[in-house]
């Protein structure tokens, strides 16, 4: 599959960005069984975060992370649909407004999850220092009960 669909769960609003902060991405994994078929698996899904450094040199400096968003990539846009719906059931409607799904042309998931990031956060954070992955991704819009909710 050549188009990827990243569902970004916004976890952290991003508000007052240190100029030395940098995006980091890191890939995880939850082991557990599956509900439907009471099979062991593993649910991989990425965690994006800013990273800079606070502290004074004498006393010495620690490193802080802000704007957590998790990152899921999907191979089909009824893939991403399902999830949303599972969702609404487990989390309510309101929690749909902090999710937005970027559909990316990218055959590898890790460069997937940093286009769409990257994407968001020019497009809807309006931090214009990154490259926005402007030919590659685009912001899917999410329809609940025939109104658009992001």
């Amino acid at each position: 599959m050549l188009y990827k669909y990243v569902r970004l769960w916004i976890l952290d609003e991003l508000k007052d960005l240190p100029f030395n902060s940098k995006l980091k991405i890191i890939y995880n994994k939850n082991y557990g069984m599956d509900k439907k078929t009471f099979k062991l698996g593993s649910d991989p899904f990425y965690k994006s975060y800013f990273e800079y450094k606070t502290g004074k040199l004498k006393s010495g400096t620690r490193t802080e992370t802000k704007g957590e968003i998790d990152c899921k990539v999907y191979n089909s846009l009824i893939e991403t649909k399902i999830e949303n719906v599972q969702i609404v059931k487990d989390w309510g409607k309101k929690e749909l407004k902090k999710i937005f799904v970027v559909e990316v042309l990218m055959p590898n998931n890790r460069l997937a999850v940093e286009i769409a990031v990257r994407h968001y956060l020019v497009k809807k954070q309006k931090i214009h220092n990154f490259y926005s992955g402007f030919p590659l991704a685009q912001i899917r819009h999410i329809i609940y009960d025939g109104k658009r909710i992001n």
